[in-house]
């Protein structure tokens, strides 16, 4: 039975305890911890967990017991808990995005080696079933031949969002949609069609005035074979969708789950091929879904992992080439150039200190509130009610 701790009790936590709950037979969780210890008694008590309690995560990590421990505090932290955590021997299921920079990446990635323990991120689309079986079916050709993916990742959040002290800060929050609400999709890109060699971006904050940060973003990606793709970020976006589109010699397909296909009328101009969309439909539908879905699909497979079985976890390489690119989005976006990958360790955007003076402060942040309680907002004294 391996033993389970979560440090940070936020909204992200509930994913990590529901899906280790998944798995009663191989794992336990054995401890909580958050800054404020009422609410991780509150969760241990919702959840009915048998777990010890603490308010630094100090304390948990000393228990010998534990060996893995799911990361989900503000991704300011993670590179300090994360090293902390593998230092103290544990193995660690890191909360997206990685870190706030290549620079804690690395060193993270580099504590995991010494320490020879698993490190892995949090990228639970690659296990929810209509992902995972367009990529299944991409690399087995049946799809066709990738000319070019396109990404959306359009969210929506209102002004409040960016209340929230460490929010909306380059230097706390390390960026703004494209960072924190488009990495999963990011992911998606490179899971699909591998890391792009160039990035041309452009990035503005059209409506969130208490954030430096961006709150839109659109990236064009090429390949070294020619392969484009785009990519859109966005918290502005009304009706929030989110999805991947393929297009290859052979089809259009994409997630929410569409395919069409044309062929060639003697003209050049298409005509609909309903014959090849219903296989290729049929052969989607046929890939076996994962055993587990989302969070509880990734601790499936990094319980194979620290049992010796064979696993394709998400490892802290995965994790690391999301933030590459997002890193490549905001040089491009901010210099209003062409950025070529891979970023190296001299390059300003390596880490957060280079990045600072380089990109824009689209607001100035005028409200900081520490946390929200019911629908009312302490600030400065005042009270602002949320209707």
């Amino acid at each position: 039975m391996i033993k389970c701790a979560i440090i940070g009790i936020g909204a992200i936590s509930s994913a990590h305890i529901e899906g280790y709950l998944k798995h009663p037979t191989r794992c336990k969780i054995a401890a909580l911890s958050d800054v404020n210890k009422e609410r991780a008694e509150t969760t241990a008590a919702k959840y009915g967990l048998d777990a010890a309690v603490y308010d630094d995560y100090h304390n948990l990590i000393e228990d010998p017991s534990i060996s893995l421990v799911s990361i989900c505090t503000p991704p300011g932290m993670h590179c300090q808990v994360a090293v902390d955590c593998l230092r103290a021997g544990k193995n660690v299921l890191l909360e997206k995005p990685m870190a706030l920079s290549l620079e804690e990446c690395d060193r993270m990635m580099d504590e995991a080696a010494r320490a020879d323990r698993l490190l892995s991120v949090v990228s639970q689309y690659r296990y929810t079933g209509p992902y995972y079986r367009l990529k299944k079916l991409l690399d087995s050709g049946r799809a066709g031949e990738l000319l070019h993916i396109s990404v959306d990742a359009l969210f929506w959040r209102g002004q409040p969002y960016y209340y929230l002290d460490w929010r909306g800060r380059w230097k706390t929050e390390g960026g703004g949609c494209t960072l924190n609400h488009a990495v999963h999709f990011i992911d998606q890109l490179i899971w699909l069609a591998g890391m792009p060699r160039w990035v041309s971006a452009f990035m503005g904050d059209n409506y969130h005035t208490n954030s430096e940060a961006e709150d839109i973003s659109e990236a064009i990606v090429q390949y070294e074979n020619g392969v484009i793709g785009r990519i859109t970020s966005s918290i502005i976006h009304h009706g929030e969708r989110q999805g991947v589109r393929l297009e290859t010699d052979r089809c259009g397909i994409g997630v929410p789950f569409s395919v069409s296909v044309s062929k060639s009328l003697e003209n050049g101009f298409p005509e609909e091929d309903p014959t090849t969309e219903a296989l290729i439909r049929s052969a989607f539908e046929e890939i076996p879904l994962p055993p587990y879905e989302g969070h509880a699909g990734q601790i499936f497979d990094v319980l194979n992992a620290l049992e010796g079985i064979r696993s394709d976890y998400v490892t802290g390489l995965d994790g690391r080439n999301a933030v590459e690119l997002v890193r490549a989005i905001y040089r491009s976006a901010s210099e209003r150039r062409v950025v070529t990958l891979p970023i190296k360790k001299d390059d300003p955007f390596y880490t957060t200190e280079g990045m600072l003076p380089r990109v824009p402060v689209f607001h100035e942040k005028t409200i900081s509130v520490q946390g929200f309680a019911n629908n009312v907002i302490k600030v400065g004294g005042s009270d602002l009610v949320k209707k």
